[in-house]
């Protein structure tokens, strides 16, 4: 008899986890628990991955290896190295589905995942999985008050980069993001993607209620709420 991976469900919110460990980090999210503490400055943080990324801001970076092309300085030889392959060209990992080159192997790791589907980084507070580890890092600061991408123009503050460069462009008129059939151009680039299903007819938003898709998530959201109100 199999059981199943998700084997351990949190008694307020009914989320499953695999283990009492992901179980224990989840719950914080309910109590606001955060016992893992900077001993520099104070600060507290649910997961132990938040306090080490945290910390590193009160350590000075040292990047002493430096590219002899273009004088970028990295902190180990093994990012040169990775780096040096942009001014030679070399890409020597071949996918062996699809034949995409990658110049290191980590680079034809993480993209044959879209293959394969896997994501074997899984979020201990959340369980949410997902197939790149730089991903993971970025969501689990949605569970903190973590946020180091500060906008410097007016110093807000953001967990995600993306979020901030989003943002940013409510500071200035330019719309860098043009549309390759029409050619109108947008600030963000996710309006610019919106923009673009009234061409393709694209409806990725279909309601879970009765099946009928649309192609924006605001309009999914108006149009659910009939369902609610019968």
């Amino acid at each position: 008899m199999h059981t199943s991976a998700k084997a351990l469900p949190c008694d307020l919110c009914g989320k499953a986890f695999p283990s009492k460990t992901s179980l224990s980090c989840h719950l914080r999210v309910h109590t606001g628990q955060k016992p893992f503490i900077c001993e520099t400055c104070g600060k507290g943080f649910a997961q132990k991955g938040g306090l080490d990324r945290h910390q590193s801001v009160h350590r000075p970076v040292i990047k002493s290896f430096i590219c002899d092309v273009c004088s970028k300085a990295f902190t180990d030889k093994h990012c040169l190295q990775r780096h040096q392959v942009v001014h030679t060209g070399e890409k020597r990992f071949l996918c062996g589905i699809c034949g995409k080159a990658f110049a290191d192997r980590g680079g034809l790791y993480s993209h044959q995942r879209t293959h394969t589907g896997e994501k074997p980084f899984a979020c201990q507070m959340c369980g949410r999985t997902f197939a790149h580890s730089c991903n993971l890092r970025s969501h689990e600061r949605l569970h903190t008050p973590e946020k180091p991408f500060v906008c410097d123009v007016c110093s807000k503050s953001f967990a995600l980069e993306e979020t901030l460069i989003s943002h940013q462009a409510t500071h200035t008129v330019e719309k860098p993001f043009a549309c390759d059939v029409c050619r109108r151009t947008f600030a963000q680039k996710g309006n610019l993607q919106s923009h673009k299903r009234t061409h393709t007819g694209e409806r990725p938003f279909v309601c879970p209620t009765c099946g009928q898709a649309f192609s924006q998530g605001g309009t999914l959201k108006r149009h659910q709420r009939l369902h609610a109100a019968e």
